[in-house]
Order: C-alpha cells, then sequence, then structure tokens
C-alpha cells in the first residue's frame, strides 16, 4: 500500500532558550520527528535546525544586540509540507558586559575593547540594568584582595562567565609587587606591605609553605614533618596543654610564646592551629591560649610556625605582623 501525505506538520514549540558564547541564544523545542525546523525573528529567517526521531531540536542565533528579541518557527516535513507559525518566544537577552586586567572601571564595559577592570564594576552596572545581563572575564588573573564579590537580588539571573577560549583565574588574595623587594645576606628575600596579615603565599600558581618546623616532607606528609607529643603531667589539661621532648628541637627553634602549633588529636580525629601562650621550660609543657577539639595527648603529632626563625627552607615564607614585611626564602631560579 501507499500513503500519501496531504497534511501539514502541527506548529513546532520554542521550548527554552540559553544565553551562549557572545550574546548569542540556544533555542530548544519540538517539533514533528524528521522535520526541518525554520527559525525566524519577525520576516528573518534566521537559520534551519533539523529534529531527532524523538522530535527534539536545537539552534544557536548568531550575536544579537542587547534588548528584546521575539523568534518564531515553522516546520516542514519529508514530504515538504510546511506547518503554521509557532507561538512566539520573546526572550530578553539583556546588556553584555566585558572584564579584563587591562580594562578600566571608567569605561563602559559594552566591548572587549571598553572593558571593565574589576568584577566588581560589572556587578554593580548589571544591578542597575535590571535585566538578566551577562559578564564575559577575559583572560587573566582577577585579584579580590580578600573583599569577595557582593550580589544582591538585582543580579538575580545575571551571569559571569569565562569569554570564549579564555581560562581567567579569580583569586580571593592580593598581589603583592613584583618590586621594592631586597634580599638579605642569609638569601632572604623580604618587602613590607601594606597589610596587617598574610594567611597564604601563593607564587606561579604554587602555594609555598609557611615557615615551620620540622620542615615539610613532601614524599612522605603523613609521617615525615612531624613531631610527637610527650605524656602530660598529672592534672595539666590536655584540651589547653601538650607535652614535649626538648631533644626534638635544635639550638634557636624551640617552641617560643607566640608560635602557632599545628597538632592533630590523640585520636586524629581533628587539626587544631592553637598559638603557643607559656612554654615551661622545666615541665617541657606548651600552654595554648585556646582550648583543641579534643584531647591532646601522647603521640599527637605536630609541628611549629609562625616564626622568622624557622625560615630554613627554599619556598618558606613567614609575615612579620608588627613590621607588616613578608619574608621569603625563594627556590633558585
Amino acid at each position: 500500500s501507499v500513503t500519501v501525505d496531504t497534511q501539514a506538520p502541527a506548529a513546532p514549540v520554542i521550548a527554552s532558550d540559553t544565553i551562549v558564547n557572545t550574546n548569542e541564544v540556544l533555542l530548544t523545542g519540538t517539533a514533528e520527528a524528521s522535520s526541518a525546523v525554520h527559525v525566524f525573528e519577525g520576516a528573518t529567517q534566521l537559520g534551519t535546525a533539523t529534529t531527532n526521531t524523538n522530535g527534539d531540536w536545537s539552534f544557536t542565533t548568531g550575536p544579537l544586540p542587547g534588548g528584546a528579541h521575539t523568534f518564531t518557527a515553522t516546520a516542514t516535513d519529508t514530504a515538504g509540507h510546511t506547518s503554521a507559525s509557532s507561538q512566539p518566544f520573546d526572550p530578553t537577552t539583556g546588556t553584555i558586559y566585558y572584564v579584563s586586567p587591562t580594562g578600566n572601571d571608567a569605561s563602559s564595559g559594552l566591548s572587549s575593547n571598553s572593558a571593565f577592570a574589576t568584577l566588581g564594576a560589572a556587578i554593580k552596572a548589571m544591578a542597575a540594568d535590571g535585566t538578566a545581563d551577562t559578564t564575559y572575564v577575559l583572560d587573566g588573573t582577577y585579584y579580590l584582595n580578600g573583599a569577595g564579590l557582593s550580589l544582591n537580588s538585582a543580579n538575580s539571573n545575571d551571569t559571569i562567565a569565562a569569554y570564549q577560549n579564555a581560562n581567567p583565574v579569580i583569586s580571593g588574595g592580593t598581589l603583592v609587587p613584583t618590586t621594592g623587594w631586597t634580599v638579605g645576606s642569609n638569601g632572604i628575600w623580604s618587602i613590607q606591605l601594606n597589610t596587617s596579615d598574610v594567611e597564604q603565599l601563593t607564587v606561579n600558581g604554587q602555594m609555598q609553605t609557611l615557615a615551620r618546623y620540622p620542615n615539610e616532607v613532601p614524599t612522605n606528609p603523613i609521617q615525615g614533618g612531624w613531631l610527637w607529643a610527650q605524656a602530660l603531667p598529672s592534672g595539666d589539661n590536655p584540651l589547653t596543654q601538650m607535652a614535649y621532648n626538648p631533644a626534638d628541637f635544635s639550638a634557636g627553634q624551640q617552641p617560643t610564646v607566640g608560635e602557632k602549633v599545628t597538632v592533630f588529636d590523640a585520636n586524629d580525629w581533628s587539626s587544631n592551629v592553637l598559638t603557643i601562650a607559656a612554654v615551661n621550660t622545666t615541665t617541657d609543657v606548651i600552654t595554648f591560649n585556646q582550648a583543641a577539639t579534643y584531647d591532646i595527648g601522647q603521640g599527637s603529632r605536630y609541628f611549629i610556625s609562625n616564626s622568622q626563625a624557622l625560615l630554613d627552607q627554599p619556598g618558606e615564607w613567614y609575615f612579620n605582623q608588627a613590621t607588616k614585611t613578608l619574608y621569603y626564602d625563594a627556590p633558585t631560579g
């Protein structure tokens, strides 16, 4: 038998839209299986998509100007019959902004050549615009200087995304100047910073080690580079005190008030960073200015940090809060 198709397919459905790339819109929807879907804006045909065997289709427009756009679609089946037009679909593409390390927050931000310099400026512009806007972030590193990013309800439906083929890095830290460093006779570099504290130092994307004793052993991080707590004298508090072996320490590296102790409790349930409040060299007991999460006991592993005297290995650093000076033992090269 021969079946003659004389019926036009049902009108397609445009179901959703997503902004992609640089102000382009990805449309998805349904229509008769294996039909050709023609997408229009007004009377202008933007292109054609083909449905799969389930009747699903997708189509990406070219770059569109910001503002409102209304799309419709028709479907043409394999017999050449064309449907009526779909219901209009009118997504709002919003405004596209750009951020670049070489930009300027006084610029408009509306092109890569007039980009903002900071994400904060772009977020503020998107909030003021009142539509679903997009900010594209160009290659480079963006420092938040510890302030983070502040978005509010006015930024609902806004998007921040990497620009096409870009791999930007957003850092919560502050860029350390490359100039102003001096090197001492011991080979330690130093620079004065306008900050009250440094929690972490990263060089070329690699986290450096806060000066510590014993030194870190990267090949054996569980057992190497640790000291082991001793049994506390009777009556001492295992939450705020720890006994140490004085023979573990070289001259000039004995525990000192103000240093930090990173210590696991006796059961290895938690890691604590505690500040030394007192050192009793008669009983060989360290007292901390705060309590550990669980008891510290004999065999608890620990190391000591936060002292310039411990800066003795390439890749280590120390920050003197009193003088706001960063010290760094730079690796060769």
